[in-house]
């Protein structure tokens, strides 16, 4: 009788550890080898890939893209998974106008979301009519998704084409009413085309939905500058914009920098109007915090300081403005005026200057130089 004593066991079972480790490194080996060719092949088809885009001869367009397709191919066969080149073999294929082949290749989830990707590249660009195509190519893959349809609206509206902006801005809500930035953009289009009334109303629903990239700040200061702008006739325009103003500045969700700087202009604005000085020149520096080279809000800011006896902030504002924009003619006529008002005649006389190499012959600052020399 044969007996497996522990020590022929131990050794026996090592060999047989050692032999499965060495067949796995092989085929480890082998698969590592695969990924790295597959890799390989779809850098080449990428490179074909970026020729094909990049050139605007059509016959070396399809040359480059049927080359790439060649070696994206090579690349998926190489190694299934090179989710990459799979991609890539769709712009190839797309390139050649082979769309269903690209589909195929793609999937109708993969293709609709590289589809928005190009178009976005080219939208943030600012390749507005190339953005159009892809956006328009993913609203036919996918036609139940609303982001195409709202990426097309957004395209309509940097090209102020307002009505077609308006139509897909519904298409997008039609399909996720839930969202508050096709709202937003739906708003902003119909108040470019005048219909406030319907704008107001649109904005008042996207500002209580809770989901969107769109601070609900941002909805709130269009429905106020709507109050205020409508309103200008009438002794309550600013009540009305007010509140919507407050709440803008309480939820304090500005998506755009802009639209909280415009808030506290309008409040700078008002309060400079109705002679509360001192509250006007905290809501313009709090602006200027925000945005400091707006040269309209230094100017608006210098004037107040000016008109609350402050000259030397106001000449600081002047300044700055200038600096900002050196063609704004109206900041040389204020710090003329400063000047004149404390005497220094010759530094008046310079601002003059600096105002007629803008505006050549005017009259009014021609006599005022006149004026000053004959003193």
């Amino acid at each position: 009788m044969r007996y497996v004593t522990y020590r022929n066991y131990i050794s026996q079972s090592s060999f047989s550890v050692v032999l499965l480790i060495f067949f796995a490194i092989i085929v480890l080996a082998g698969v590592s080898l695969r990924a790295l060719e597959s890799r390989w092949y779809a850098n080449i088809g990428q490179l074909q890939l970026a020729r094909a885009m990049m050139t605007t001869s059509e016959t070396q367009k399809q040359v480059a893209a049927t080359n790439s397709e060649k070696w994206l191919r090579n690349a998926i066969f190489a190694d299934g998974n090179n989710t990459a080149a799979q991609r890539g073999l769709g712009f190839a294929l797309l390139a050649q106008g082979r769309e269903d082949e690209a589909v195929e290749a793609w999937g109708d989830d993969l293709m609709f979301l590289e589809t928005i990707v190009r178009g976005n590249l080219f939208f943030n660009n600012s390749f507005y009519s190339s953005s159009l195509k892809w956006y328009e190519l993913a609203s036919k893959i996918s036609p139940e998704n609303w982001v195409s349809f709202y990426k097309i609206g957004l395209v309509y509206s940097k090209t102020e084409n307002w009505f077609e902006a308006v139509r897909y801005q519904k298409e997008a809500i039609a399909r996720c009413s839930g969202n508050r930035d096709p709202w937003f953009e739906l708003g902003m289009a119909l108040s470019r085309i005048g219909n406030f009334n319907e704008a107001r109303k649109v904005f008042s629903v996207g500002a209580l939905l809770d989901d969107g990239e769109i601070g609900r700040s941002d909805i709130y200061y269009q429905i106020g500058k709507i109050e205020l702008e409508q309103g200008l006739e009438t002794n309550t325009s600013w009540e009305k914009a007010q509140y919507f103003f407050d709440q803008a500045l309480e939820q304090g969700d500005f998506s755009n920098i802009n639209y909280e700087a415009n808030t506290l202009h309008a409040y700078g604005k008002h309060f400079a109007s109705i002679g509360q000085k001192l509250r006007a020149i905290k809501y313009y520096e709090k602006e200027l915090s925000l945005t400091p080279n707006r040269y309209w809000t230094r100017i608006a800011l210098g004037d107040t300081y000016f008109k609350s006896g402050q000259t030397n902030p106001a000449k600081i504002e002047y300044k700055i403005a200038q600096e900002l924009n050196p063609k704004l003619k109206w900041s040389y006529i204020r710090l003329a005026d400063i000047y004149l008002s404390s005497g220094d005649k010759e530094l008046a006389k310079n601002e003059y200057v600096k105002f007629l190499n803008i505006v050549p012959g005017d009259q009014v600052v021609l006599d005022a130089l006149h004026s000053i020399g004959s003193e």
